[in-house]
């Protein structure tokens, strides 16, 4: 709000740029922002959602918690090697291919 209020009384935005060391860009980001949304279009939270999980978050289940626990690990390990297994079927098939478009080539020059 301070850098914002500093462009908006006359300083240029280059200068108070290179002062704190933010990019201009970011700074004229803040001022149309602020402009058109108000004090409230700085401080609202934009981007990304975060992909780490909540530590507060409660666990889906009370009851034999350990068990669905375990449970999903397992799930999830099949999972992770289906899709490895998946991975490799497909390079030996691209492999393969690749070794008959090859030799087929061969074929031809001789």
């Amino acid at each position: 709000m301070e850098i914002v209020n500093r462009v908006l009384n006359g300083e240029s935005k280059s200068g108070i740029a290179a002062e704190l060391c933010v990019n201009d860009g970011m700074i004229f980001s803040w001022v149309k922002k602020y402009l058109e949304l108000g004090y409230n279009g700085l401080t609202t939270k934009q981007g990304r959602p975060s992909k780490m999980k909540d530590k507060n978050k409660q666990p889906k289940t009370v009851n034999n918690s350990n068990k669905l626990d375990d449970k999903d690990k397992r799930i999830k390990e099949l999972e992770e090697r289906n899709a490895q297994l998946e991975m490799e079927n497909d390079l030996l098939k691209k492999l393969r291919a690749l070794v008959e478009h090859r030799s087929g080539q061969q074929d031809e020059k001789k």
